[in-house]
């Protein structure tokens, strides 16, 4: 381990001065111990490196806090994966975006509870900031979904609509992710058309989520990815805003990997630093 506590450096333990990932059967690995779990860089840098799993031998009491930091990691790497993706597979890059959103959005849940479900993502979250006494994380997740866009019931008619289209479509093909399988059509309209009524940014994060979902595994010249673009051109997600709204991206994993720190300290978990 790279960090060790007082003790142990008194003591004459040497720490290690690097965060390696392997390549293994199943996959990229990476390894944390115990007491790095209290600092955010060691599992950024093995976000950064690529590792798909993160193994943390621990002494104990601090599940909590390695269960954030890990989902933390993971929409770090897929912030560094999108600054690499080409312009040029932007279905895929918003793809990539929203599970940032959502792994972000889950690393400060876990806090206070268990990991939010996609279906109710965005009804919970401002419920989990407001008990971490953040309630502009839950906020600021959803200005990088939506940026300060207000929508007309007619407007979601027609992206219900669309996305009934799209997922069709990609449900009807010989190949299809689980996720989309035809029997899960009415799960998601269902569950949206009900949050619309009381939560618009809830409704829109699940239509939005299965919807990119969707058009990413159509063909290229489906006419069905154009209402999709559309739509992102309209809350700020289309390749002319990408680049900015990634920018936004990465000062706000900043602001996760603070309140993490900022839990730590308060439980015990993290010495304070003052």
């Amino acid at each position: 381990k790279v960090y060790i506590p007082r003790e142990e450096y008194e003591g004459g333990v040497t720490p290690g001065d690097d965060y390696p990932v392997f390549d293994t059967d199943f996959g990229r690995v990476g390894m944390m111990i115990c007491w790095d779990v209290q600092y955010a860089d060691p599992a950024r840098a093995l976000a950064l490196r690529g590792a798909e799993l993160v193994l943390m031998p621990i002494w104990g009491g601090n599940e909590v806090l390695a269960r954030a930091r890990a989902l933390a990691g993971m929409a770090r790497q897929e912030w560094s994966n999108l600054t690499l993706t080409p312009a040029s597979d932007h279905r895929r890059r918003v793809v990539g975006f929203l599970r940032a959103l959502e792994n972000a959005g889950n690393a400060f849940a876990v806090l206070t509870g268990s990991p939010l479900t996609e279906r109710r993502f965005l009804l919970e979250l401002p419920r989990r900031a407001a008990a971490l006494g953040r309630p502009q994380l839950s906020a600021s997740l959803f200005a990088l979904l939506a940026g300060d866009v207000e929508v007309s019931d007619d407007t979601w008619q027609n992206w219900m609509r669309h996305w009934d289209e799209a997922f069709q479509q990609v449900s009807s093909q010989e190949t299809f992710p689980t996720r989309l399988h035809p029997c899960r059509s009415a799960y998601y309209s269902r569950a949206a058309s009900a949050l619309w009524e009381g939560n618009p940014g809830a409704a829109f994060w699940l239509l939005m989520r299965t919807w990119t979902l969707s058009v990413a595994h159509v063909p290229a010249d489906s006419p069905v990815i154009l209402p999709w673009q559309e739509t992102c051109q309209m809350v700020g997600l289309d390749r002319n805003h990408f680049s900015a709204r990634l920018e936004t991206l990465d000062a706000y994993l900043d602001q996760v990997e603070e309140t993490l720190d900022a839990w730590g300290e308060n439980h015990g978990v993290i010495p304070s630093q003052e």
